[in-house]
């Protein structure tokens, strides 16, 4: 929004009312007013050093404002608590009230110039210019839930310390499934006077359900995403004074008076400083750790611009490793509210002696701070975070946000776009089930901004500015893989992966049976091995070297794979031989021949608290990073962190807020091994083991072979016969059986045949048995016996023997030879059974008493009569042959 704009109509506002509480004069009466009215105050105060500015940082909590450097001005905020310790150094500073104290009504719909223009109602909801009561805002969000529940769905990560809803609702095509779709998370209002965000929030989530269908823009979103909104993260900031339902007096912190934005672990500053996590803290914690963010964003106000990380580093200290995309989808964001604005919006620029860019920020050159959710999410977990700042007047009144709203819109659909972009893929073993695997880029990542696949489908995304890299791809138990990939800026590039085991599949061989029957099957591994029905189940069916399949009447395919289970290690005395050691720091140094994953360790904790796991090669790489909230006594955490092939790793306790972890000092005996980790050393000597007890290492395992159970059906033989309607002794046999490979024919004259369909001419009239032998290899033969009549006749076509010669062979094949007595000249012709001429040679001279007759291939099986008329002598004689 245009900041003089609103600089203007606050300013006109609070010419029409009496200025604060009459009779407060002094600041530090106004101070105390505002602390005793709503437990918190907002000032400004001149810092004498800049070092002084750093040091009261970890005391206040400051606001947007730009420090001014040349005189060190600084907005901050504080409870009764912290101004208490401010008030020690003595320095000047100024309350106002304009900080402090509301100068709207937030509940007053129909101001605005849109709603005044249009036919609607006004309500906070139609015309969108006002702030919702807390039952307001619960209900919109159950309205959604309930009007498009194939969209959307609502969820209370956790209430606040006062009881109320953390609301999120997540929105996406099909809702209800898991489908591998990069997460997104928007979430405004953490400081809950800064308010602008919360409205917006609920409105963008009734654009894009409203919208979806029929605006294709929003539509690929929703198709493409899960998308995640959480429209206030404090609402007790917001709500907290007077009527609970309104807001009348909304404050920075929650109602334990914690500025929730400080709040989160910090991997420069450590754990939480008093060592408490606010109820509304530990919900945002354990939301994120359950999801698998690949970008986020969360929203504030009192200055205009998009910061990312670190808020803790300063640029000379060190960057993000992915910096360069940072200040390319800040940018993005900002020009787009810039274009959608009167001139002057979204132009602060807080390190434009950094990184001149209007409107975006690398978060510690406006101001750094320790604690904040922008860096834990990115650096615990491997989520691009940044925080958009949406106005310079922190209260924006409900007649500006319609405008606000039209200067965001596209920047917020254009930012939730980016995490369709970028490095996407699947991972999966050789069988097609899903790793978690980790994606790294050597010489590029940097403090844990690596990232992990889903377990559950495999899926993975990595946000890269475009450019070539060579990203590597590794899991425990599989050869990693590095690929060269190209990404270009506002484009996705697909990179699925399959990755080899490093275990040799099992063996095993196919069994059979026949027609139904249960079935052993049996395989050979080294490790144990696990039996499913299909390739990608999830749940194994049987367990060892065979299984015993249930009754099968159809041929079932069975899959194994061999788990090679990897034993514990390390010291198990982790309550005698030693005490509690309260100096955070210490660590194990180990060995790693192969890589594993660390799933578990144990620890002895003197109190409640939080402990700061560290992986660290012997260089002092942070490789990765858990903060784990154990009880006093023994706890068993999760870490599941991946150790690669090195010496001298080590596993640090960074941090703690235990009152101390137990350590041995006596009867340590390294090393610890199981054959891939060997823990040798502790920074303190051998004497000494640190804090991590009984480390549980996850099984490895081969991909899964496949081995069939094979029913095979058992022949069954069958067959008719067709007797020739002329009676000449021909019968044709038709095979009806079933599941045969081969045939075995008893024609009961004396004859057989292997032909599937032969045909079979009887040569004499009679009573036949025919027999039938249906084989297959597998399952053995079955036989078929019929009894048929055969007459023959050979329809005035008889034999005549007149002549003296000979025809062989008979039956034939492709050739028949004549054999005479004599070199007389002859007619030879050939007939069917029909007395169909097929053959005609006439005047044929025998060479040596012979005749051949050749290429007789292609006539069919049956019966055939020849007639040889001997031209001198005159005579004729025929005779009946057999193909």
């Amino acid at each position: 929004m245009k900041k003089s704009t609103l600089v203007f109509l606050v300013q006109l506002f609070l010419l029409s009312i009496a200025y604060g509480q009459k009779g407060l004069k002094t600041n530090l009466e106004k101070a105390t007013h505002y602390l005793n009215i709503k437990d918190e105050v907002c000032f400004n105060f001149t810092a004498k050093t800049e070092q002084q500015v750093i040091e009261l940082s970890k005391v206040l909590s400051y606001g947007h404002k730009t420090i001014d450097r040349s005189n060190l001005t600084v907005e901050a905020y504080a409870n009764k608590t912290t101004f208490n310790t401010f008030l020690s150094y003595n320095l000047p500073f100024t309350v106002n009230k304009e900080d402090n104290e509301l100068p709207f009504n937030p509940h007053e719909a129909g101001l605005s110039t849109q709603a005044r223009s249009s036919n609607i109602m006004a309500a906070w909801d139609t015309t969108w210019d006002a702030y919702p009561r807390y039952s307001e805002y619960t209900a919109k969000m159950q309205y959604f839930a309930n009007t498009y529940p194939n969209l959307c769905t609502l969820q209370s990560i956790g209430t606040t310390v006062s009881g109320r809803e953390l609301w999120v609702l997540k929105i996406s095509d099909n809702v209800n499934t898991n489908e591998g779709e990069p997460e997104f998370f928007y979430t405004s209002t953490m400081h809950g006077d800064e308010l602008a965000g919360f409205p917006l929030m609920i409105r963008l989530i009734d654009y894009l359900l409203n919208n979806y269908g029929t605006d294709p823009e929003v539509t690929n979103l929703v198709n493409n995403l899960e998308i995640y909104i959480n429209p206030n993260a404090n609402p007790d900031g917001s709500y907290r004074l007077g009527d609970t339902d309104a807001i009348t007096s909304p404050r920075r912190a929650n109602d334990n008076n914690q500025d929730l934005n400080r709040n989160y672990p910090d991997n420069v500053a450590g754990l939480h400083y008093d060592g408490i996590y606010e109820d509304e803290t530990l919900a945002f914690i354990n939301f994120a750790k359950s999801k698998n963010f690949v970008l986020s964003a969360n929203f504030h106000g009192g200055t205009e611009l998009v910061n990312y990380p670190y808020d803790n580093a300063y640029v000379s200290e060190y960057t993000h490793a992915d910096g360069d995309y940072y200040e390319y989808i800040s940018v993005e964001y900002a020009t787009n509210a810039q274009n959608n604005s009167p001139s002057g919006y979204m132009v602060d620029d807080e390190d434009s002696n950094v990184y001149p860019s209007p409107g975006v920020t690398h978060g510690a050159e406006w101001y750094r701070v320790y604690g904040g959710r922008q860096d834990f999410m990115n650096y615990y977990h491997q989520d691009k975070e940044v925080t958009i700042e949406l106005s310079d007047v922190k209260w924006v009144s409900g007649a500006n946000l319609p405008a606000l709203w039209n200067y965001n819109r596209q920047a917020l659909l254009d930012f939730m776009k980016q995490a369709t972009y970028g490095l996407q893929g699947t991972i999966t073993d050789q069988s097609g089930n899903p790793i978690r695997a980790k994606i790294e880029i050597a010489g590029h990542d940097r403090l844990n901004t690596f990232r992990l696949s889903n377990a559950d489908l495999g899926d993975y995304q990595k946000l890269l500015k475009a450019g070539n890299y060579n990203v590597t791809y590794s899991a425990p138990g599989y050869i990693a893989q590095t690929i060269p990939v190209t990404i270009s800026d506002n484009n996705k590039t697909i990179q699925n992966v399959v990755l080899t085991a490093t275990t040799a599949n099992p063996t095993g061989n196919n069994q059979s049976i026949c027609d139904s029957g249960s079935v052993i099957l049996t395989a050979n591994g080294s490790g144990t091995l696990n039996w499913y029905e299909t390739e990608n189940s999830s749940t194994p069916i049987a367990t060892g070297n065979s299984y015993t399949t249930p009754v099968l009447s159809t041929t079932t395919s069975y899959y194994v794979e061999d788990v090679i289970s990897k034993s514990n290690v390390g010291n198990l005395d982790y309550n005698s031989n030693g005490a509690n050691h309260t100096t955070s720091g210490r660590y194990l140094i180990f060995n790693c021949t192969e890589s594993v994953l660390l799933e578990q360790v144990t620890v002895n904790a003197a109190n409640a608290g939080e402990i700061e796991i560290e992986l660290q090669d012997e260089t002092t790489k942070v490789l990765n990073s858990a903060i784990v909230f154990v009880n006093a006594g023994l706890n068993t955490v999760d870490l599941n962190f991946e150790i690669p092939v090195a010496n001298n790793l080590r596993l640090v306790g960074k941090n703690f807020s235990t009152g101390g972890l137990y350590r041995n000092n006596a009867n340590v005996n390294f090393p610890y091994t199981n054959g891939s980790i060997s823990i040798i050393d502790s920074n303190a000597g051998t004497s000494y083991y640190y804090f991590f007890y009984d480390w549980k290492i996850g099984n490895i395992k081969s991909a899964r072979a496949q081995i069939d159970a094979i029913v095979n059906p058992s022949p069954i033989a069958n067959f008719t016969s067709d007797i020739n309607n002329l009676n000449n002794g021909e019968v044709t046999f038709n095979n009806t059986s079933n599941n045969a490979t081969s045939y075995l024919w008893d024609f009961g004259d004396g004859n057989s045949s292997t032909d599937q369909n032969p045909v079979h001419t009887y040569m004499t009239s009679g009573e036949y048995t025919v027999t039938l032998t249906s084989t297959n290899p597998n399952c053995g033969n079955n036989q078929k016996s019929e009894t048929i009549n055969v007459t023959i006749s050979t329809l005035g076509l008889t034999e005549v023997d007149v002549l003296d010669f000979k025809i062989y062979p008979n039956p034939f094949k492709s050739s028949i030879t004549i054999q005479s007595e004599t070199s007389n000249t002859l007619n030879i012709k050939l007939f069917d059974i029909n007395g169909r001429l097929l053959i005609s040679k006439e005047k044929i001279t025998p060479i040596n008493n012979k005749i051949e007759l050749n290429y007789l291939e292609t006539l069919q099986n049956g019966t055939y009569f020849m007639s040889i008329e001997d031209l001198i002598s005159k005579t004729k004689s025929i005779k009946k042959l057999i193909k």
